[in-house]
């Protein structure tokens, strides 16, 4: 995990680690790459934003290795007018800090899943493309649950505003 906020570089390690996987944090960019060059990881969680070496850099060093050029990298920033740049990078998914962390966290287990399953077979590009179909579905999921919910609360205010009406005459 690469990120300059300590408070949410911990809060996503911690249920990183919760979820069963080793963990390694740099608070900045040229940190990451240091640590990466040493030990090459299976996946990079990136901030875009930091001092010192950027996101962007972070993701060049990377590509430019010739250990790790298809290194799978989740960019998960607040920088929403980044998205599509991002998106466009060969083996880079982008996921927004306002994004639910739970949804972070099945799209993490999603990848490691379909990476274990598929191996050598598919690019990191597919790999995320049926990552972002399994993080819809789980969002229509969610928004069906939360309109049942709506609509269940709307419906016993509703009882309670007809049953406290006076009787006509």
């Amino acid at each position: 995990i690469v990120d300059d906020d300590p408070g949410f570089r911990k809060l996503l390690s911690t249920l990183i680690r919760r979820a069963g996987y080793e963990v390694e944090e740099a608070k900045e960019g040229a940190e990451a790459v240091a640590a990466i060059n040493k030990n090459v990881p299976d996946l990079v969680v990136l901030d875009i934003v930091m001092p010192v070496m950027g996101g962007y850099e972070v993701i060049h060093n990377i590509r430019f290795n010739k250990k790790m050029p298809n290194l799978p990298i989740l960019v998960v920033s607040s920088a929403k007018e980044m998205q599509q740049d991002v998106r466009e990078a060969v083996g880079v998914d982008f996921f927004s800090k306002s994004g639910s962390v739970n949804l972070l966290i099945a799209r993490i287990n999603k990848f490691f899943q379909i990476s274990e399953t598929s191996g050598m077979n598919s690019t990191f590009r597919e790999q995320f493309e049926e990552l972002e179909k399994i993080e819809n579905k789980m969002v229509n999921r969610e928004m069906k649950m939360l309109e049942r919910y709506i609509l269940e609360k709307l419906n016993r205010n509703k009882n309670n505003v007809d049953s406290s009406r006076p009787g006509d005459g």
